[in-house]
């Protein structure tokens, strides 16, 4: 129970494992954290091992009389032990004190003081000892015994580990730090893995040094070799309005731009490192118009048990196991059709240009390649005799912002 009278809901952290990292290179892992419990801070820290403790018991000053009486009790005597073919006659019990005529009706000298007929005189001690021939009732004052030592267990503390042998520092190499749940990793041996334990734990505030609760993370780190080309593939953000409706079917593309040369490396693989329930993704499909782009169709009709923000992560890799960054779209989902508002950017340019130069015979090659949905190559040769003139250049550009409203 929290200190503001609500049950406390513990952090969740999703990490994709194994996390591929090139070597001799420093990679910035983010973890991504959420809370449903609105206002709490989540922090990330270190798995540690605790020992435990044992109480060790204190020796009573009793103990040793105990022991002391039960091994004199059980101790064996060699006039005890047998002997073959003689049997030893048994020595007859002596009598008891208390059942003998000086002892049987009053307390005299010499009687045990256990014996009924001293009860309540001054007898004390182990026989009576009186001035007169026996002990006179009276106020007597009874011994009590020792309590014995309890045998229960005394109280322990268990050892905690949250690591289980993969502790840092001497998991990971040197120069790993942990900041705001990102880590940062530098691998300097290719073809190593490395076993990484954090724990993810909330607080009520960001003053707060007090965990409500501590959720484990493990992963793991594989440094590879320099991969033929090691730019990271690219995640093409989603537009426009991310407001869904509750039994309203959504679709969209996520795209993936490959920075490396398509005839070298390849794309292989959106993984989805942190899904929607309910969200289908299909087939990873290169672009019919540009090689260099990827996309995956995902559809999903929100449930009225989603209201409110659902977030879907993906990562990207290469057939080099290259990953992009983590890409992560926060989705809000609502009961009735909302104004969602997306703003449209259309920029127009207008110029008038006069160019005169002196008289020169010039020749040119010019080519551009651009990659973005579609690719284009122009290759130009060009050879021109001009003459001298002037030049004069007027330029004019406006840009305009609409601002349309549309229904989800």
């Amino acid at each position: 129970m929290r200190s503001d009278g609500f049950i406390n809901t513990p952090p969740e952290a999703t990490v994709v494992s194994p996390q591929y990292v090139i070597v001799n290179r420093t990679t910035q892992i983010k973890i991504p954290v959420s809370d449903a419990d609105t206002g709490d801070t989540v922090r990330c820290r270190w798995s540690v091992y605790t020992a435990g403790s044992r109480k060790r018991r204190q020796g009573s000053e009793y103990e040793g009389f105990y022991n002391e009486r039960i091994v004199n009790t059980y101790r064996k005597l060699t006039s005890d032990g047998e002997t073959a073919h003689i049997r030893r006659k048994r020595k007859p019990s002596p009598p008891d004190p208390c059942n003998t005529k000086t002892c049987n009706s009053y307390c005299k000298n010499t009687c045990p003081c256990h014996c009924s007929t001293c009860t309540g005189t001054t007898c004390s001690g182990d026989t009576c000892v009186a001035p007169k021939s026996y002990c006179p009732h009276g106020t007597t004052t009874v011994e009590t015994p020792g309590t014995v030592p309890t045998t229960i267990s005394y109280p322990n503390r268990q050892p905690i580990d949250e690591c289980g042998g993969i502790c840092y520092p001497s998991s990971v190499p040197s120069g790993t730090t942990l900041s705001n749940c990102t880590l940062s990793f530098k691998g300097m041996v290719p073809d190593r893995w490395y076993a990484i334990a954090i724990q993810v734990e909330d607080f009520i505030n960001s003053t707060s040094t007090t965990a409500l609760s501590s959720v484990p993370v493990q992963f793991l780190i594989y440094v590879m070799p320099e991969p033929t080309c090691s730019t990271s593939p690219t995640i093409i953000p989603l537009k426009g309005c991310l407001e869904v409706k509750v039994g309203v079917m959504k679709t969209f593309n996520i795209s993936v731009v490959n920075q490396c040369d398509p005839t070298e490396t390849d794309i292989t693989d959106l993984f989805v490192s942190n899904s929607i329930s309910g969200m289908v993704a299909g087939n990873l499909t290169s672009s019919p118009t540009n090689d260099s782009l990827l996309y995956v169709i995902f559809t999903w009709t929100p449930q009225l048990s989603q209201l409110g923000s659902q977030i879907l992560c993906t990562i990207a890799f290469t057939d080099e196991q290259v990953q992009s960054a983590q890409y992560c779209v926060s989705f809000t989902v609502v009961t009735s059709a909302a104004d969602c508002i997306t703003t449209t950017t259309t920029t127009s340019t207008t110029s008038t240009t006069t160019t005169t130069t002196k008289t020169t015979t010039t020749t040119t090659t010019s080519t551009s390649t651009t990659s973005t949905t579609s690719t284009s190559t122009t290759s130009t040769t060009s050879t021109s005799t001009t003459s001298t003139t002037s030049t004069s250049t007027t330029s004019t550009t406006s840009t305009s912002t609409t601002s349309t409203s549309t229904s989800s």
